[in-house]
């Protein structure tokens, strides 16, 4: 079940990856859980993959490593419900799909395309500054159902269970370089 994500998104091989939205001339870049359903609903048509450039800006939404690590191991196991023993006794693995990718590697890739990036930290401030901005929407749709849905709030108890000290310790390694990168953009550590 784990992916060889170093190797695929290198190689821009990933299902996602590259996928944006071009929007009134803007381009905005769609990494996986951050925020990607909210920024592409009600705008299919205009989704597109970046596979060639040079593009002058793009903008690029990040989130907290951990809640967003948390967040694509739930969909997985929503996705893959007979799989969650498995899942939630192998967590240490860290990654079990290309949800789960660290930001920066996106970034990265697409940075052979895209010559500066305009970034927006995904909380409500960070949503609020871009729309201000950019009047993307005419009210700001939230779409996060971990919250409302009764299955993804029961395995969000069972990941709560086994999440401890030692398994935040391997998220935070893994993932370092995600938090290096937001902590360089926009100066603070979480």
């Amino acid at each position: 079940m784990k992916i060889q994500y170093e190797k695929d998104f290198a190689s821009g091989k990933g299902p996602d990856f590259g996928d944006s939205l071009h929007y009134k001339g803007l381009v905005i870049i769609l990494i996986s859980k951050n925020c990607s359903s909210t920024l592409a609903y009600n705008r299919d048509e205009f989704r597109k993959s970046i596979n060639k450039g040079p593009i002058e800006k793009a903008i690029a939404f990040l989130r907290n490593p951990i809640s967003r690590w948390k967040s694509s191991i739930l969909e997985t196991i929503y996705g893959n419900p007979d799989k969650i023993n498995y899942i939630l006794n192998n967590l240490h693995q860290i990654v079990f799909e290309e949800t789960q990718t660290p930001q920066y590697l996106h970034i990265d890739y697409l940075n052979q395309y895209v010559k500066s990036f305009e970034y927006y930290y995904i909380d409500d401030d960070g949503l609020r500054n871009f729309n201000t901005k950019y009047k993307y929407w005419d009210n700001i749709p939230l779409l996060n159902e971990s919250v409302t849905n009764s299955k993804k709030l029961f395995f969000r108890s069972l990941l709560n269970k086994v999440y401890n000290e030692e398994l935040e310790r391997l998220v935070r390694d893994f993932y370092k370089k995600d938090f290096e990168l937001i902590e360089e953009i926009f100066g603070e550590h979480i």
